[in-house]
């Protein structure tokens, strides 16, 4: 037994060493089956009109600023969550806009700035999320939601609960 562990044990500290410096990881070598979306496929106000017409998938539009703190962590926790990203892809034309930015845009053939744009979506606090159908705002929620929470109001509305429950009853039921 003792002569085994001498052989073994140079051997086993060899193997650990070699593959340790060979500056491989296992996912370096692993390959990927997952069709989990990468990320959310921002579109702009106007690719996101013409794409409702064709689809008739509700518009997602997500009011932000570069400086607020929810915002940040929306983009960090939120907005990286695989089920998350799946359903805004899936159930939404998702928008982005900086309500603390004068860049300009279009939207149905006007220029204006996102600041602008977050006015006229109503935006009071951010990060605020409006949801649109046609021309019309069919309803928005303002503040902090995590994936769980945010993927309840992704439902609400892509499932059309909001006709019938507010989104607090829903969330008894979720």
């Amino acid at each position: 037994m003792l002569k085994s562990t001498r052989i073994l044990l140079p051997l086993m500290v060899f193997a650990i060493v070699s593959v340790a410096s060979s500056g491989i990881t296992p996912d370096e070598n692993a390959t990927s089956n997952s069709t989990d979306p990468v990320e959310i496929n921002w579109l702009t106000p106007d690719q996101a009109l013409a794409q409702h017409a064709e689809s008739g998938k509700k518009i997602l539009f997500y009011v932000y600023t570069t400086t607020c703190g929810f915002c940040q962590r929306t983009a960090a926790e939120v907005f990286v969550n695989p089920a998350v990203i799946e359903n805004m892809n899936e159930l939404f034309l998702p928008v982005r806009v900086n309500a603390g930015s004068r860049e300009p845009l279009q939207m149905n053939g006007e220029t204006l700035t996102h600041r602008e744009l977050a006015t006229r979506l109503g935006t009071e606090y951010v990060p605020f999320f409006v949801v649109m159908e046609k021309d019309d705002i069919i309803g928005s929620r303002s503040g902090f939601h995590g994936p769980d929470q945010l993927q309840a109001l992704l439902v609400f509305f892509a499932d059309d609960h909001y006709k019938q429950l507010s989104f607090e009853d829903f969330l008894r039921t979720w």
